[in-house]
């Protein structure tokens, strides 16, 4: 295996309207940074090259166990595990993307320049019927901020269409974001 995923936490704390994970996930617990940093060199020995940290927010990692958001932390131990060359974070939630995580990004080496980021939508309306907390504002200024402040970044962000209440205006409101954004792969559900 040269790929392994590693699941950083249970649960989430977010409450957005159309996701069911926390009412039967239950509220976010992070693993120890010491359990992450084990299992890694466990799987680094048994062959494992490349380690994908997923969770339902990985930026939400630690505040639950440490007071403190903690992945920008975890990203620069797991570099320093032996056989380990890259590591990747899936599903960084908008609004949580600090700058010690992109920091972490663009100066650990073996940290992928690939930024994963369930945007959801651009219409403030739309995001707001989600519960989410970013805006089209804050959305834009994101993504300049990973742009300008990681060489490279490949960014993949998620969108949902079809959310009660969108309007005719949203849908193409979303399709011209995604294609001047330019983002490097797109999923939409």
């Amino acid at each position: 295996r040269a790929r392994a995923f590693v699941q950083i936490q249970q649960g989430c704390d977010h409450r957005c309207t159309f996701c069911a994970i926390p009412s039967f996930r239950g509220d976010f617990v992070s693993r120890s940074l010491e359990s992450l940093e084990q299992e890694a060199g466990m799987l680094a020995s048994s062959g494992v090259k490349e380690l994908v940290l997923i969770s339902q927010d990985t930026t939400y990692y630690g505040r639950d166990m440490y007071g403190e958001g903690k992945l920008s932390e975890l990203l620069r131990r797991l570099a320093r595990v032996h056989g380990i060359e890259w590591i990747r974070t899936l599903y960084l939630y908008p609004t949580m993307v600090d700058d010690a995580l992109l920091d972490a990004v663009a100066e650990e080496e073996k940290v992928c320049s690939y930024l994963d980021v369930p945007l959801q939508h651009i219409d403030d309306d739309v995001l707001r019927r989600m519960g989410r907390a970013s805006t089209e504002a804050s959305t834009r200024e994101l993504v300049a901020k990973m742009r300008d402040r990681v060489t490279d970044v490949a960014l993949r962000p998620s969108f949902i269409v079809g959310v009660p209440g969108e309007t005719d205006e949203a849908v193409p409101q979303l399709i011209s974001y995604v294609v001047d954004s330019k983002v490097d792969h797109c999923w939409v559900r």
